[in-house]
């Protein structure tokens, strides 16, 4: 998907024309619709319940926060890492990734 990214973003055609600028906002509802189509209690798991448990796992990994922020998309407000850097790099980011391991549930 990198590879084939032409906006910059892993995830395509994703608008941000919504009052939050968030490009999550389209494919947030439509996870919504279809968890609930297909069943799911309305209080079973939303979107953002991913960010959430991948930041949980990456915590317990050992991975840092600041590559945890980078990696599910928050901007860094400290001036060392959110104004100078220029971020990490995507082999650093595999690594990262590679430490987080979902077990399925019982």
């Amino acid at each position: 998907m990198v590879q084939t990214s032409t906006d910059g973003f892993l995830i395509l055609g994703l608008s941000d024309n919504n009052k939050y600028k968030s490009r999550s906002k389209g494919i947030s509802h439509r996870f919504m619709r279809i968890k609930n189509k297909i069943g799911f209690e309305k209080k079973i798991e939303v979107f953002h319940s991913f960010w959430a448990t991948l930041s949980e796992l990456m915590e317990n990994a050992g991975v840092s926060e600041n590559f945890t922020a980078r990696i599910v998309g928050h901007k860094l407000e400290t001036m060392t890492y959110g104004h100078y850097s220029g971020g990490i790099h995507f082999k650093k980011a595999v690594e990262a990734m590679a430490k987080v391991k979902y077990k399925r549930a019982a």
